[in-house]
């Protein structure tokens, strides 16, 4: 059994050269494909967080290589939402099992272009921490 809890959390926008500036957060970060109907941006960000782990829960297969128990970890992925919504620069901020990290980065490039983070009225590019705690318990 697979229990995935996660909390995304804007990071800071990328600026054209793709090097990560400090600069005050984003109007709007990106929203999940099917969660921008809500007319509140707040009941979209909660559909957003709802249904990426409802995406990672249907996608995710347990690697062979960790079939060995349970084990409880948070790992703390960053990746780069570009101005179409889609996603690039997975980057792990703490290593974690190379299996682990290659069943979520298979994940995460099946997702869906989101609709994307939205600065001064225009489509722009922003990192997205995704601190993703997993309990992992195979029997």
């Amino acid at each position: 059994m697979v229990w995935l809890l996660a909390l995304g959390q804007q990071d800071e926008k990328i600026d054209q050269e793709e090097e990560m500036i400090f600069i005050n957060p984003v109007s709007h970060m990106p929203i999940f494909k099917g969660c921008a109907t809500p007319s509140r941006y707040e009941e979209q960000r909660k559909c957003s967080n709802e249904e990426v782990l409802k995406f990672f829960l249907k996608k995710f297969r347990y690697p062979k290589e960790i079939r060995c128990g349970s084990f409880y970890m948070t790992i703390p992925i960053r990746w780069k939402f570009e101005k179409d919504g889609s996603i690039s620069n997975i980057l792990f901020l703490k290593p974690s099992h190379q299996a682990l990290e290659k069943e979520f980065i298979r994940v995460i490039r099946l997702m869906p272009n989101w609709t994307p983070a939205i600065h001064h009225g225009e489509p722009t590019a922003v990192c997205y921490n995704f601190p993703l705690r997993i309990h992992l318990d195979y029997k």
